[in-house]
């Protein structure tokens, strides 16, 4: 595991003093000049996910409503089981509501989506829906916002997918090229967090240079 330009903040969880603030220009602009060239990249890695865990509660089970948060499009939800709606919020829902012919044309995406444009780590930010899911949103906070986001979660499931720092072997790790990542974990941290915000983890595992993790308040 490299982290020679990471701070341990905790057990397991690093921090970049020198992260690029998440709500940049810089940042906006980047996302948007690259969200079809990600949709294409990513839709192999979600294809190959779906099939190896076909058999695992985030993809065997079906879910009503999901609140996706900051992830973008929702790639993710598209290979699951969802009989009711998908809600994203984003700071830039705007722009991936602009792209959703995109999103669906590459993506089997069968349920209603809506984009609404919020900042998640505001304080009061509280989506009620079955499933949260935090695909690759979790790095670009500050620890405390984490813990905040995960505590203020009014969903009965969730799902977190995120990198995994324990992959990390040199400073060129691609999870580290993003000048807005500014938090990494390893897979056992994480499931920390996810539990010590009410929820019974249920199911994770690594997956490529990620991990995955499912939890449930039971």
């Amino acid at each position: 595991m490299f982290t020679e330009h990471l701070t341990e903040v905790e057990p397991g969880i690093f921090i970049r003093e020198d992260a690029t603030p998440a709500k940049s220009n810089a940042v906006a602009e980047h996302y948007e000049k690259q969200a079809i060239s990600i949709l294409d990249a990513d839709r192999y890695h979600y294809e190959c996910m779906a099939r190896k865990f076909a058999d695992a509660p985030i993809f065997a089970r079906e879910f009503y409503n999901v609140a996706d948060i900051a992830g973008g499009h929702p790639k993710l939800a598209s290979f699951m089981r969802i009989s009711g709606d998908v809600t994203v919020y984003d700071q830039y829902a705007e722009m991936y509501e602009r792209l959703n012919d995109e999103f669906i044309k590459r993506y089997p995406m069968a349920t209603p989506v809506t984009y609404c444009k919020k900042s998640v780590t505001h304080p009061n930010f509280s989506p009620d829906a079955e499933l949260a899911i935090l695909s690759h949103i979790l790095e670009h906070l500050t620890v405390k916002q984490i813990r905040k986001m995960l505590a203020n979660l009014d969903t009965d499931k969730i799902i977190v997918y995120g990198p995994n720092v324990a992959r990390a072997r040199n400073s060129r790790w691609f999870h580290f090229r993003p000048g807005d990542h500014r938090t990494f974990a390893t897979i056992g941290a994480m499931q920390n967090l996810v539990a010590e915000s009410g929820f019974t983890v249920e199911w994770a595992v690594e997956y490529h240079e990620d991990y995955i993790i499912y939890g449930d308040k039971k």
